[in-house]
Order: C-alpha cells, then sequence, then structure tokens
C-alpha cells in the first residue's frame, strides 16, 4: 500500500505519453481503376500513383492540467488506507502481546501452583504417617486414619495435576508465541526457559 501511494503522488506529477504508429501496405493491384487516373495524351498532366506502402507515426502528449483534482483524491485515498493498514497491524500487534503476556502470567501462576501443591501433598503424607503411628497404638479411629489416607490421596492427585496443568498452560504459551520448544534444539530450549524465568522475576512469580 507505501508503493501505492508513492506510485499516486509520482502520477500526480508525470505528464501521459502516447505511442501510435500504423503501417499500410498494397500487395495486388487489379481490376478497372487499379491503376489510377491517367488524362489523355493530349493533356500535359499527370498525377501520381498510388504507393503501396504507407506508414504514419505519432506522439500524443497529455499534461494532468485537468485530471488534477481527481489525481489529489487518488493520493488522499491511498494515504487514508495505508493509515488504516497501520492501525490495523498495531492493533493486531497489541492483541498479540496481550495474549502472550496473559498466557505467560497463567503458566506463572500454575508454575508456582506445582511447588504448592506438592507442599501439600509433603504434609499430607506426613500427617498420614502420623496418624497411622496414633491408629497403631489406639489413640485414634478407623474413621480418623481413613481421612488421612483420602487427604494424603487427593493431594498426591492434586500434585500430579498442577504439573499438568502447567503443561498445557505452556503450550498455550508456545501457541501464542507461535513457537513449540519441542523443535529446538538443546541451546534454543535452554535460553527459551532462561527468558521465561526472568519474566517471571519481573513480574514477581517464584519459579
Amino acid at each position: 500500500q507505501r508503493r501505492a501511494k508513492t506510485a499516486t503522488s509520482r502520477a500526480f506529477w508525470m505528464p501521459t505519453v502516447a505511442l501510435q504508429a500504423k503501417v499500410s501496405n498494397v500487395f495486388s493491384r487489379s481490376g478497372a481503376g487499379s491503376e489510377g487516373f491517367q488524362p489523355p495524351p493530349s493533356i500535359p498532366l499527370s498525377f501520381p500513383s498510388a504507393q503501396d506502402l504507407n506508414w504514419n507515426v505519432g506522439v500524443q502528449l497529455a499534461l494532468p492540467l485537468f485530471t488534477g483534482l481527481n489525481r489529489i483524491a487518488e493520493n488522499e485515498q491511498a494515504r487514508v488506507e495505508l493509515d488504516r493498514l497501520a492501525l490495523e497491524r498495531d492493533a493486531a500487534q497489541l492483541a498479540i502481546s496481550q495474549r502472550i503476556r496473559s498466557a505467560m502470567h497463567v503458566a506463572g501462576a500454575s508454575h508456582a501452583g506445582i511447588e504448592q501443591a506438592r507442599t501439600a501433598a509433603e504434609a499430607a503424607r506426613k500427617n498420614l504417617e502420623l496418624v497411622t503411628d496414633a491408629y497403631r497404638s489406639g489413640a485414634v479411629s478407623i474413621i480418623t486414619l481413613i481421612d488421612a489416607q483420602n487427604s494424603a490421596l487427593i493431594s498426591e492427585q492434586a500434585a500430579a495435576n498442577a504439573v499438568y496443568d502447567f503443561m498445557l498452560d505452556l503450550m498455550n504459551v508456545e501457541r501464542a508465541v507461535g513457537q513449540f520448544h519441542f523443535f529446538r534444539t538443546e541451546p534454543e530450549r535452554q535460553a527459551y526457559f532462561n527468558r521465561l524465568v526472568e519474566f517471571y522475576r519481573k513480574a514477581g512469580i517464584r519459579s
């Protein structure tokens, strides 16, 4: 579109040049009158005979004196279209940037949730050990032991789901960026995760 605007601006000052050429050739003449009119011998006049080959060349030059307003309008239209496309490009860049940042914040939160889920699972396991010892000594009932076992199992599942959720959120980040670390080399993969950790650090998210 920028090239179109430049071309329109140049066309405002450039004249229009047209070249015309025509060639005609008679290959054969026959029949009455084909030799042209010739006066009687008593009349001392002669007429030139028709030429078999005829040609002409013409050049037409048109200056944009009366089409100036139309070209001004075309130039303005090209400028408006260029501005519109620039706004669309900026809007697309902003939308992509917001999508990437949103996906990275979600992934950062789910990554922090992994540590929290693992801490909760570890606490549930220790609690189960204590409750199991207490049950063996007769200090607690079977109901308390079953509750501790259920809590430990749920905490273990939550820790596993936290890792799974983070992997999904990380894939959403890569989809927003348009690159997938599975197709990168090891140095490229490490550099990508270093940038990700640095982003989380600046955002105040523990990694």
